[in-house]
């Protein structure tokens, strides 16, 4: 593996070594354009093309500024939309040009007007961006974040395969537990990767998770096929979308076509292990009304036996313009599938044979409802207002048998956990944007009232084989009952404050008021030491009320080198409630301390990010993540039976801290001579993350890692197009990591013990036509056995492997 890792790193540093110096010995002029009006009034978001190839738009003041090369005479189109375009040449033999291009408004028939499609961008050349400054009714300015193009994914989406869909974005840690992705696990900056917990996930803006406070855990991702974007931001979006740690992670569907009243897509996919994945989508627009529906079914028999799934998902996005500055939206998706769960396996059993399975009775089903409607409205004087109401109705039931893998099924009733969820809120945003002496400030205010309602039961079921989600005792659960009601309302303000001409602050203030309750019933069973057998049950109820309210700062910094060139930091506050839904769970594997509470620390980050006249893109940053009351997991011995179990508390501090840093080379652009028809994108993303603990309230714990905190996580890729024709090679490698506080080497059940090092490669292809288009991709070519989660119960208990070589063909359709 040593030895694959060095070629490659070989490789890419000899591209750079190769090209790099080019860029800076060539002899280059400063090019400023400055664009007006015919009342030499300064014209914003202007598009200014160079060459054909660059595309840049003009900031407040209407200028743009680049550096171009001395050699050869230089073309310039610039356009708006109801304006006439200007296109001139120009060449220079000094080191800078200063121009000024007036437009004038047209006032014929705007349908004569040619308006160049926006092809140029970084996310058309990179398949990745940032966040623009104020986008909407949101501030991102001094935030690091991340735009990915979903269009522009080289990878499995049928799939949704999270390494290669988020193959651009620093730092991620990625458990891979299904063959389908049928659940998103992903954390960033040492943060577990458990069902995306660490993120507020959203979609078009609103919640998803099964409950933001009490159970923030995410069991429905929309098809990639219906996303036109994934914005990530990271911990500093504490302050607008809710006090996570990790940040927030937004998917945003596509629309209906502004310009036919019916279009049509379809995306048709099979691949190995009988996977099968069909979508179909109908959108359109009729006068103010737009609309976009869509339909996926997924199948698959899967890497292992006993892990067949079936997946349906519908959706539809309903927008009504009632002028160009107000509009109506509705959004409705349903989700539903049924899994089948193979178990989890000991180390031993792994290195035997990864494939085997021992379960075959395990079963999963989700049950998915999330809809929101919300208005916008845009003012004369650019101010913006938002309100979106939402709400969820949501189940999901795991059953089977829960004793750790190195313990065979002894065909007994097995175990069923069963929650609903029925959660509603609204947020509401005004985006005001100060004149006169306080010309430049954009602030920022908001509001969110949330009430989320989980119904969790646990008991004993049937002994057969099907998935028979209903308990012995209808509407009397053995193990416990439990209803956990919550209430959050918050208040919170961003502002951008201009501090000179390249300085801008942007602090920030939540209040959030926090209500999270308990009550119900549960049942302890008491078992003799030597002999194991049940001696008694203790039946008993609770109810507990736990209110806190506290304020969360923020402040950032943006400092502007150039037009294409930033410098951004940021200091951010968080927050994280206890997660009741897992306090009550009979596990025998684990156990929760009664005096569990909330986690608190904050988020800081230093970074530089730009892009060099669409050559080279980069973000590069240092993060430091601290942690209080961090809750962990240790293994403890039971003082009855001396039997290990993993318990929950608060263990100790934590910080986690280190280097995210992404850089695409455009190689193509380096050599004129090469033709316009082919590009040759080289990435790399690396992460450095080092972490520890200290203060720890338990033995054994003070000094260790952080559990699921790898110290190198590393993708390389490789983008090729020709004309039709694109292909993409990407590299994967992640270091060894730890999954508890004691930093555990191994056990015998497998629930703990460090998870290998491991590298995977995946590569893909397609043609694309006006209509048509062909896929075909290999994921896992060199078919490595891996994994990277152990879980504690369901899907497991024990280690999940990843999935083997699996090949998959797609064809498209659009009409």
């Amino acid at each position: 593996m040593g030895v694959a890792l060095s070629l490659l790193m070989r490789f890419l540093a000899s591209i750079f070594i190769l090209f790099l110096p080019g860029l800076f010995l060539a002899q280059t002029f400063d090019f400023a354009l400055k664009v007006t009006d015919n009342k030499k009034n300064a014209l914003e978001d202007v598009q200014v093309v160079i060459d054909d190839k660059t595309s840049l738009r003009t900031n407040k003041k209407g200028q743009v500024n680049l550096q171009l090369s001395k050699e050869g005479t230089h073309k310039a189109m610039v356009f708006q939309l109801g304006y006439e375009q200007v296109t001139f040449t120009f060449t220079s033999d000094n080191w800078s040009i200063n121009k000024v291009i007036r437009l004038n408004p047209i006032t014929t028939n705007l349908n004569t007007v040619k308006v160049l499609p926006n092809s140029e961008t970084e996310e058309s050349l990179f398949g990745i961006t940032k966040l623009k400054r104020i986008e909407g009714t949101s501030i991102y300015a001094g935030k690091k974040s991340e735009v990915i193009s979903v269009n522009n994914v080289s990878g499995n989406k049928a799939a949704a395969n999270a390494r290669e869909v988020f193959a651009k974005v620093s730092g991620l840690n990625i458990w891979e537990s299904d063959c389908a992705g049928l659940q998103l696990s992903i954390g960033g900056r040492g943060l577990s990767p458990h069902r995306t917990s660490n993120f507020n996930t959203r979609q078009n803006g609103y919640d998803i998770s099964a409950d933001a406070l009490g159970y923030p855990e995410t069991y429905y991702m929309p098809p990639l096929d219906a996303v036109d974007k994934i914005e990530l931001v990271r911990g500093a979006g504490s302050l607008q979308y809710g006090t996570q740690f990790g940040g927030m992670l937004n998917f945003k569907l596509k629309e209906g076509d502004k310009d036919k009243p019916i279009s049509l897509e379809t995306y048709q996919t099979v691949g190995s292990f009988n996977f099968l994945n069909s979508y179909t989508a109908i959108g359109g627009s009729f006068g103010k009304f737009r609309y976009y529906t869509f339909y996926q079914f997924r199948r698959s028999d899967c890497f292992r036996p006993n892990s067949e799934i079936n997946l349906h998902t519908v959706g539809g996005l309903f927008n009504y313009d009632f002028s160009s500055t107000s509009s109506l939206s509705l959004n409705v998706t349903h989700l539903n599938y049924l899994a089948q769960q193979p178990g989890g396996l000991t180390d031993a059993q792994f290195e035997d044979d990864p494939r085997q399975s021992n379960r075959e009775r395990n079963w999963f089903g989700v049950n998915w409802n999330v809809f929101s409607l919300g208005f916008e409205k845009k003012f004369e004087n650019n101010d913006k207002f938002k309100i979106q109401t939402f709400g969820l109705i949501a189940s999901r039931s795991s059953l089977g048998v829960l004793d750790p893998p190195n313990r065979g099924d002894l065909l007994g009733n097995r175990n069923l956990i069963a929650g609903d969820f029925a959660n509603q809120g609204v947020e509401t945003k005004y985006l005001k944007r100060l004149n006169g002496k306080l010309k430049g400030i954009s602030v920022l205010f908001g509001s969110r009232l949330y009430r989320g309602n989980t119904m969790s039961e646990q008991g004993a079921a049937s002994s057969g084989y099907d998935a028979d989600f209903s308990f012995l005792e209808p509407g009397n659960p053995s193990q416990s009952s439990y209803r956990f009601p919550s209430y959050n309302a918050a208040l919170f303000s961003e502002a951008i404050i201009p501090i000179g001409e390249k300085i801008k602050l942007i602090p920030g203030l939540r209040g959030e008021f926090i209500s999270t309750n308990s009550e119900g019933s549960f049942s302890i069973d008491n078992y003799h030491p030597l002999t194991g057998l049940l001696l008694f049950e203790n039946d008993s109820t609770e109810a507990k009320s736990y209110n806190r309210s506290f304020l969360l700062k923020g402040l950032g910094v943006l400092y502007t080198l150039t037009e294409s060139h930033e410098v951004y930091a940021n200091f951010s506050e968080n927050y994280r409630a206890i997660n009741f839904n897992d306090v009550r769970i009979a596990n025998p594997n684990f156990r929760i301390d009664p005096n569990i509470k909330d986690e608190s620390g904050f988020n800081s980050d230093v970074g530089i990010r730009g892009n060099f006249s669409n050559k080279i893109f980069y973000d590069l940053s240092v993060f430091y993540l601290s942690y209080s009351d961090r809750i962990g997991v240790v293994l403890q011995s039971d003082s009855t039976n001396f039997s290990l179990f993993r318990y929950r508390s608060n263990i100790a501090k934590s910080r986690n801290y280190g280097l995210e840093s992404f850089v695409q080379a455009n190689i193509s652009r380096f050599f004129s001579g090469w033709s316009k028809n082919l590009v040759f994108n080289v990435f790399g993303n690396f992460a450095l993350t080092n972490s520890n603990y200290f203060d720890a309230n338990f033995r054994g714990i003070e000094g260790n890692k952080v559990e699921y905190v790898p110290l190198l996580n590393l993708k390389i890729g490789v983008d090729l197009k020709w004309k039709k024709l694109s292909m993409n090679y990407q590299f994967t490698y992640v270091s060894e990591q730890f999954t508890d506080a004691t930093n555990a080497e191994a056990t015998s059940s497998a629930i703990i013990g460090v998870i290998p090092q491991y590298w995977v490669s995946d590569v893909s292809m397609q043609y694309a036509l006006t209509k048509l288009s062909f896929k075909a991709g290999v994921n896992n070519l060199l078919n490595k056995y891996y994994f990277n989660q152990r879980a504690t119960g369901y899907p497991g208990p024990g280690i999940l492997p990843a999935t083997g070589r699996n090949i998959y063909v797609t064809l498209g359709l659009k009409l």
